[in-house]
């Protein structure tokens, strides 16, 4: 059985990373990248469930990042994958439906979901990954952007709650969260990963603190539980429900073409605004790599730089 291609997932997706390229150094995902650089140094701040578990900063994406250091492949691989993964199967979905129904145009109310991929791309972090997996499960189904939910310890939560109100893979979920907390459990008592050893401390959780961590939860992260919602009630009410009540939304299309000069318009928008900043795309285009750039996209293999963690940090800015 041949797997098909879709030409407009992969323009999407290409789009999304170019996007993500625009990202300064100032941005979270070069704080990740300097971090897991030194892999062999307790960096990032750790939860301990009952005094027992290490749930490192970013969960399962802590141990993508140490593994795939380890192994000498820079961040920015990772990163950039993290991010094309689910909005090329989003982009394919859509461009199906389409399809099915014989149109050659995108919905404009596609095209709005797919400027969300490409913010949420550029504003990367470990919960816009979260949102961005998860808008792919919507849009596709797929269970596997699940595991999305896993890239950050509000992602668990956020993640849970959608499955919860949408009444699907609860199961599967939950299923999955026991696994990982087994994979979490042997990676401490065997101390498999840097990312493993209990310090430093963020949080001790118990069941006196979950209340508390919950409180905080909300108070620190309230714009990305409320962009959960808002996604999820949208796709709760569904494209038909939605069109009923706002009828001539349904007639408003664009023909692909307009929306691949709207993506790249996009694209040069962002590299302008971020025109006299140190980004990936200014680094190849002016043949100066940083030495944080560097790091999170050039060492391969056996880690090049010298400098210690703080002062390689402090070139970020």
């Amino acid at each position: 059985m041949s797997v098909r291609i879709s030409k407009f997932g992969l323009v999407v997706s290409f789009f999304s990373v170019l996007v993500f390229m625009n990202n300064s150094t100032g941005f979270d995902f070069y704080a990740h990248s300097v971090s897991y650089y030194f892999y062999d140094e307790t960096l990032n701040q750790v939860d301990l469930l009952f005094g027992e578990v290490v749930f490192p900063r970013y969960w399962l994406l802590s141990y993508l990042y140490e593994i795939l250091s380890r192994l000498g492949i820079p961040a920015g691989y990772l990163a950039s994958f993290l991010i094309s993964f689910p909005v090329y199967y989003s982009a394919k979905k859509i461009m199906r439906n389409r399809q099915e129904n014989n149109k050659q145009s995108i919905l404009l109310f596609d095209v709005f979901f797919i400027t969300f991929l490409y913010l949420l791309a550029f504003f990367y972090s470990g919960l816009s990954l979260v949102l961005m997996w998860f808008v792919g499960y919507l849009i596709t189904g797929r269970r596997v952007f699940l595991l999305g939910g896993f890239f950050h310890p509000v992602g668990f939560l956020l993640c849970l709650a959608g499955v919860v109100f949408f009444r699907r893979n609860i199961v599967y979920f939950l299923c999955t969260f026991f696994l990982l907390l087994f994979f979490f459990y042997v990676s401490t008592s065997s101390v498999l990963f840097t990312s493993s050893i209990p310090a430093p401390i963020r949080f001790y959780i118990n069941e006196y603190s979950v209340m508390n961590l919950l409180e905080e939860v909300f108070d620190r992260k309230r714009q990305e539980i409320y962009g959960l919602i808002i996604v999820s009630i949208v796709f709760y009410m569904g494209k038909d429900k939605f069109f009923k009540r706002f009828n001539f939304l349904k007639s408003i299309c664009v023909p692909f073409y307009f929306f691949y000069f709207y993506s790249f318009f996009i694209f040069l928008f962002l590299f302008f605004s971020m025109f006299d900043r140190p980004t990936f795309i200014n680094a190849i285009i002016s043949l100066s790599v940083n030495d944080v750039i560097y790091a999170s996209w050039f060492d391969w293999g056996g880690k090049d730089l010298t400098d210690s963690y703080s002062t390689l940090y402090d070139k970020r800015y």
